[in-house]
């Protein structure tokens, strides 16, 4: 599983999962810089930009269902975290 460490104190980890399936990408996996430059690479290193061409790609496909999702929809706080007793807390 890919995730990020704590940046700061009190800070939860995220989960990195496809928004539709949950499938979590392993350190194996790659996508491809397709049609542009060619470029493999494993998009949640760099946040979705491809090491070859600088392109910031805003749609991410799940190796495990093939459904694309918007890029920044796949990193997520777990449920239950104290972020989300925050947020719940404000409203």
């Amino acid at each position: 599983m890919s995730t990020p460490p704590a940046s700061h104190k009190g800070e939860q980890r995220q989960i990195i999962a496809c928004p539709e399936c949950d499938y979590r990408p392993t350190p194996l996996d790659r996508w491809r810089c397709l049609p542009r430059c060619g470029t493999a690479f494993h998009t949640f290193w760099t946040r979705g930009t491809c090491p070859g061409c600088g392109l910031q790609w805003p749609w991410t496909q799940c190796p495990a269902c093939q459904k694309r999702s918007p890029h920044e929809r796949w990193y997520r706080v777990p449920e239950g975290s104290t972020e989300d007793a925050a947020l719940e807390a404000q409203t």
